[in-house]
């Protein structure tokens, strides 16, 4: 029984160990999640679009908000009656048929630029390799300065000058007065150390040296002012786009913040947690073995 105890107790300790180093250290061995490797995300999203479109109403079911009682009504029935179920009185709910492909989180794939411009489709016809930054969330603080604005102001004379016939002209003549000055305050934003070195150690040599052999590079952050995330590139000194897209819609693709993904004609090739980056050369042996 002590053996058995103590077996029991190690395969627990092994376990607990492995599962925080896939959570702190590494994205899990066996991806459940619908954006895993060797999916085609852009014929995925087109199938659940197409199936979601092709949904028929079979039925509705309509509860009482008065006495509670729930009915369902056929479809063809429930056109023919509808004015018995006005919505003052009836609360509806439609009952459809079950999409031919089941609806997942690659349904809700959409990103754009910092302008709102959509960019969802450059990413996922790209027929060459290219490496999105997943980043959910950037970590920050806002803070105020103080800074200094002058206004200078000026006032409208009217002129009135005569020619020699004796008409009058009018004119506005703008004349400076003086300088006001007042004081306003600005956002200042603040990242977390530790969060930056995550991009200036470890991701952005990567990406340099994908970005120098030809290869696309973009960050892809939760939705957020443009104007932080415009500190955020300056502070990290990332020399390419960041657009915006969901935050869970991130998570669900990689299970770390930053993470990195390679596509490819619309399919993941790979994906890493920033502390399991490969070296450049490492990467292009294994992973970019197609031309460009």
């Amino acid at each position: 029984a002590r053996q058995r105890s103590l077996i029991v107790g190690g395969v627990s300790v092994a376990m607990l160990v492995y599962g925080w180093s896939n959570y702190v250290w590494d994205i899990p061995d066996i991806d459940f999640r619908p954006f895993k490797v060797g999916v085609n995300v852009a014929e995925r999203k087109a199938l659940e679009e197409e199936a979601a479109g092709n949904i028929e109403i079979i039925a509705y079911r309509a509860r009482n908000k008065q006495t509670g009682e729930v009915v369902e009504i056929p479809f063809e029935q429930y056109l023919a009656e509808y004015k018995k179920y006005p919505k003052e009185e009836w609360d509806l709910e439609q009952i459809t048929t079950e999409p031919a492909v089941e609806h997942t989180k690659i349904s809700d794939f959409e990103v754009s630029n910092l302008a709102g411009e959509d960019v969802t489709e450059h990413i996922l016809t790209n027929p060459n390799y290219h490496f999105m930054v997943v980043a959910y969330k950037l970590w920050y603080e806002t803070q105020y300065e103080p800074y200094t604005v002058q206004d200078s102001i000026f006032t409208a004379d009217t002129v009135v000058t005569f020619a020699p016939d004796g008409t009058a002209d009018t004119a506005l003549v703008r004349r400076f007065v003086r300088v006001d000055t007042r004081t306003e305050q600005r956002p200042v934003y603040t990242f977390d150390p530790d969060y930056l070195e995550r991009y200036t150690e470890h991701l952005n040599p990567l990406l340099a040296k994908a970005k120098e052999e030809g290869y696309e590079v973009y960050v892809v952050t939760g939705y957020t002012d443009p104007a932080i995330i415009e500190a955020f590139a300056a502070q990290t000194q990332s020399r390419w786009p960041f657009y915006q897209a969901d935050d869970i819609l991130l998570k669900t693709i990689v299970r770390s913040n930053p993470g990195l993904v390679l596509w490819r004609n619309g399919t993941i090739i790979g994906k890493w947690h920033w502390r399991q980056l490969p070296d450049w050369e490492t990467l292009k042996a294994n992973y970019l073995r197609q031309p460009q």
